[in-house]
């Protein structure tokens, strides 16, 4: 107790100082080293070149932040941050121009996670202060030590109340008592000298029975610089010299007067000068063993003993760490046994604390969770495990079942689970009242995705080569996610590309993402590395750069592996080098955009285009969006509802706002530009060229998306828009030659006066073929990398419709691909025993069938090759390798894209509380399950029924 009142003094000192620092004092400012002022390295200004993406992460950061300092009673810091909170969230609303969405439920283990590290720094505070508190008090200990030795202090005089040893040191073995001086026990003389602490030699006493007599010294006062004899009247002096001059405090002059009468005598006083030697000895014994120091008592040594192993059966015990473990509680962990010390290691060698563990919460569901598997659950057939159920209540829980995958497949959220059951129950149905709640719903779906995923993990494991898929996004919770995709061949030889899931990345940079593509990949198969033969992603440094990138990273663990940026993303890429290649171009962008905002943000415009829309008698559609979108057809879309739908009422709308006095000045000043240029012939031109270009390379943006898009079709694709923009450099492509049949030498388009100069039609015509050409040259130039060889060779091998049709041409052809596919790709074929002369007479063979086969010509890419592993395998084993990698090759990522347009749907402002792990069981249904009317909960009622810990009990509440 007297520790703790010395701490609570210090820190009392030690607030009251900071505050008259607080108040200008300089000598409290000095003693805290403040008066010079404090060294500050302020950060870098933040840049928001990311629209706010960056912003809005750190404030997730800070929210998480705020309610641990909130939670650890930090009371002024939580103040101040939620100011400066308010402020990131106006700075972010300004950047962003949206509004930040709040999140007013936290997760838990981030808010944890930020209380841990404050309650660190708090920790190392206070260590602070206590090793500022040693060393004032072994100064003042050195102190009273001299003093006791030179006998400053009387006999006689009264113990101090208020002295305490140094904090956390509870012996006295560094008190000096100015008594009788003790005798020595094994009755040599004490010659020496004794050394003071002061370093002064000091005579021992005189071994004489009686008393000590010392000379008594000349007593000063302790305060620093004051030579002053203070003798008994140390406080008078205290409080008149040093505190009216307000050098010391009220405290200062109580502790210097405690410590100044610390050395005194504690133990039993003489009680008479004339008691005879026999009791002088006696008394003198006393004293001496008074003076001695205390000695601690001896801890006791504890130890593990092996008699512990009979009465404890989960009981055990590692002699290298010297550690005990709950065999139990390891194999089968629950959330209640996580942060047992039984289960990261145990010291406490006492049977109080085996008994303690043995009775708790934790340990009890491990144990339960043990006598459910030595029943045999997980080996039971599916029949079997049915037959523990009874036949109406197996029949209550496929309905059940079948509810809670209606809810996930819809995107639906849990909440309307128990709707659903009520509104079957009112239908005639019986459902029960057990398991009826948003919990079991979720608890159905985690089992109906775990089965699916254990599908998906057998399809992994047994493939013979596979690529990954992988890109990444924010979702509405501000979390940084990376989704998995795996594209890889049935033994159908159907080529499949499915989710596999999604995973919280550590970090945004490529060592985080590469980590949580490995962690989602080895749940499904440890060894998937030495299947990979490709990667798919986006175009993002982070991905494909050369050095640091997470693709980068892959090859140098896997060296044949090779990354391919998506094709659709390339695509979008060279249509937009095309649109920022001509000023007139970017026009035409700016105007699309601009109608699209002029009715996307006023009701008013939207109104008044429908009512005028009804006066022309014309159908009207709402203009779309053709910036910020990542494929084509989007642009594409805007394009032919301006100009194939809305054209006419839309002119005549712009040529109403420019001159309706009810319309502001900027709504003014669009509709002037847009009309402006919507009656220019020159403009619309372009226009129409524009939308040539986008319609041809929409069509191979389709394509590029599709899940079973190969290499061979890309190539197919490339060539096809490439001849299709050097035809429209001839004679026009179908939307530019209407429009000029149209208009004519006139200058009315869709009853709307065009303006028109003389020149307009001969400068179009030189500017077209080098737009075109231009267009061409970028589509190449994106895609350079599939001129691989490697690529290459994919693409002979799969299109057969390109193989030549005569003998002589088709002797040698793709025998060289054969070489370079199957040279790139060495250790994996190994692996599953190829052999490249075997595959050189495969392919010669192969050629010669699809040639004599007269029906193979006209069969598609996809049935040709089902046909060919169906039928004759075995005959083409060591090439139909070569083939099944070719089409394994990721070269579309556009199902990541709409993976995540389903994660969108789920995770909503009023679902933004869903952790990963829930997100992920949802998007695994939606996108990998069949629809609600093929499901079949059998598989997954039989896995709700082995996984539980504890036996189900489907009628508790019925």
């Amino acid at each position: 107790m007297a520790q703790a009142r010395k701490s609570e003094e210090e820190l009392a000192d030690l607030i009251k100082l900071m505050r008259e620092a607080s108040l200008d004092d300089h000598e409290a400012q000095q003693a805290l080293a403040l008066d010079e002022g404090v060294s500050f390295d302020p950060p870098e200004a933040y840049w928001p070149d990311d629209l706010g993406q960056t912003l809005a992460r750190e404030l997730k950061f800070f929210y998480c932040f705020v309610a641990a300092c909130q939670m650890c009673n930090l009371d002024y810091i939580t103040k101040v941050c939620r100011r400066m909170l308010s402020y990131t969230q106006y700075l972010y609303e300004v950047i962003s121009e949206k509004r930040f969405p709040l999140n007013n439920n936290l997760e838990g283990k981030s808010v944890a996670r930020q209380s841990v590290k404050i309650t660190r720094d708090v920790c190392h505070s206070l260590d602070m202060l206590l090793r500022v508190q040693n060393m004032l008090y072994s100064t003042v200990e050195k102190r009273r030590r001299a003093m006791n030795v030179e006998g400053d202090v009387s006999d006689n005089t009264e113990t101090d109340p208020h002295y305490s040893p140094k904090p956390g040191d509870t012996s006295e073995d560094d008190e000096v008592t100015l008594g009788e001086v003790c005798e020595s026990t094994d009755g040599e003389s004490e010659s020496e000298e004794e050394v003071g602490v002061q370093g002064e030699k000091v005579q021992p006493a005189s071994k004489k029975e009686g008393p000590a007599k010392h000379k008594r010294q000349k007593k000063q006062c302790l305060v620093p610089g004051c030579n002053g004899f203070a003798g008994w009247n140390l406080k008078r002096h205290l409080k008149k010299v040093h505190l009216s001059k307000g050098e010391i405090s009220s405290q200062d002059v109580e502790r210097l007067f405690a410590l100044a009468t610390a050395g005194r005598l504690k133990g039993t006083e003489q009680n008479t000068k004339q008691s005879t030697s026999k009791d002088k000895e006696a008394s003198t014994t006393t004293d001496c063993e008074d003076s001695e120091p205390k000695a601690k008592k001896a801890k006791k040594e504890r130890a593990f003993k092996e008699a512990w192993r009979k009465e404890f059966a989960w009981l055990m015990y590692d002699d290298e760490s010297g550690k005990m473990f709950c065999q139990y509680c390891l194999h089968f962990p629950n959330s209640k046994n996580k942060q047992s010390s039984f289960c990261c290691g145990s010291q406490n060698f006492q049977l109080d604390g085996l008994r303690s563990h043995e009775r708790s919460a934790g340990h009890v569901l491990s144990v339960d969770a043990k006598v459910a598997k030595t029943k045999g659950a997980r080996k039971g057939t599916i029949d079997a495990e049915l037959l523990r159920l009874e036949k109406d209540t197996v029949a209550k829980m496929e309905k059940l079942f079948n509810t809670a995958y209606y809810v996930c497949y819809l995107k639906m959220p849990f909440s309307s689970f128990p709707h659903l059951c009520s509104l079957q129950t009112k239908n005639g149905l019986v459902l029960g009242q057990t398991y009826r709640n948003d919990h079991g719903c979720k608890e159905f779906c985690k089992h109906i995705s775990q089965v699916m995923k254990e599908e998906q993990a057998a399809i992994i494991k047994n493939a013979r080569f596979l690529s990954v898929l992988a890109d990444g996004s924010t979702d509405f919770s501000v979390t940084e996610e990376e989704i998995v995709y795996v594209r890889c061949a049935l033994p159908s030889a159907e080529t499949i590309t499915f989710y596999v899931g999604l995973k919280e990345v550590p970090s945004a940079k490529a060592p985080g993402i590469l980590h949580a593509i490995e962690t989602v990949m080895d749940e499904k198969d440890e060894h998937w590395k030495e299947k990979l033969i490709s990667t798919g992603t986006d175009g993002a440094s982070v991905m494909i750069g050369r050095l640091g990138g997470v693709v980068a990273m892959l090859q140098a663990q896997v060296p044949h592996v090779i990354g391919i940026h998506c094709v659709a993303h390339k695509l979008e890429l060279a249509f937009a080098d095309t649109v920022k290649s001509c000023e007139v171009m970017k026009q035409v962008k700016e105007v699309l955009t601009g109608c699209w905002k002029h009715y996307r943000y006023s009701a008013k415009a939207v109104r008044e285009l429908k009512e005028l829309a009804d006066a022309m008698e014309v159908n009207v559609g709402k203009p779309t969006k053709a910036d910020g979108t990542r494929w084509v057809p989007h642009f594409l879309r805007a394009i032919e509802v301006l100009v194939g739908k809305n054209y006419k009422v839309i002119v005549a709308h712009f040529a109403h706002t420019a001159e309706a006095n009810d319309s502001s000045a900027e709504m003014q000043g669009r509709a002037k530009n847009v009309y402006k240029k919507l009656t220019s012939y020159r403009f619309l031109q372009y226009l129409h060229l524009l939308w040539d270009i986008a319609f041809e390379i929409s069509k191979v943006s389709l394509v590029f998306q599709r899940n079973e898009v190969a290499v061979s079709d890309v190539k197919h694709e490339l060539d096809r828009v490439d001849l299709a923009l050097h035809n429209m450099a001839r004679r026009g492509g179908r939307h530019l030659q209407s429009f000029q049949e149209k208009v004519g030498d006139g200058e009315v388009f869709q009853d709307v006066n065009l303006k028109r100069a003389e020149n307009d039609t001969e400068t179009f015509a030189r500017n077209r073929e080098n737009i075109l050409s231009d267009s061409r040259r970028f589509v190449q130039q994106r895609f350079e990398s599939f001129c691989s060889p490697v690529l290459k060779a994919a693409a002979v091998i799969t299109d057969h419709n390109s193989w030549p049709r005569t003998r002589d041409q088709l002797g040698m052809y793709g025998e060289e691909d054969v070489v370079v596919l199957a040279n790139h790709y060495r250790d994996v074929l190994n692996r599953n025993d190829f052999d490249i002369d075997e595959a050189k007479d495969e392919w010669l063979s192969l050629k010669l069938h699809a040639l004599n086969t007269r029906a193979m010509e006209t069969l598609t890419k996809q049935v040709f090759w089902n046909q060919i592993y169906k039928v004759n395998h075995a005959q083409f084993s060591h090439v139909l390798m070569l083939v099944e990698i070719s089409f394994t090759m990721a070269v579309s990522t556009s199902c990541c894209e709409r993976g995540f347009s389903c994660m969108s749907r789920l995770k909503t402002e009023y679902r933004n509380s869903l952790d990963v792990s829930t997100v992920d069981h949802l998007m695994n249904i939606c996108l990998n399950g069949p629809s609600p009317e093929e499901f079949v909960a059998e598989k997954a009622i039989i896995h709700w029924v082995q996984e539980s810990q504890r036996a189900r009990r489907p009628n508790f509440l019925d």
